[in-house]
């Protein structure tokens, strides 16, 4: 399994040290004293941050090996 970070729209590749080391949230424990409106709110931010440049690398990635 790849650990990738997306930050600023760029998806990085990270080390297992760096990849142990971020301080990330479980997303059940980030959404669990919200709205209903701030959870889609959350969602869609989620999705267009973090989402949309993981399948646009999948993609890229998938044309790559595929032309080879």
């Amino acid at each position: 399994m790849k650990r990738v970070f997306v930050k600023d729209g760029k998806v990085k590749q990270l080390t297992k040290r760096h990849f142990k080391s971020l301080q990330a949230r479980n997303t059940s424990r980030v959404v669990k004293d919200m709205t209903p409106e701030e959870i889609e709110s959350y969602n869609k931010e989620r999705h267009e941050r973090f989402i949309v440049p993981l399948m646009e690398s999948n993609r890229k990635s998938m044309k790559k090996n595929v032309y080879r």
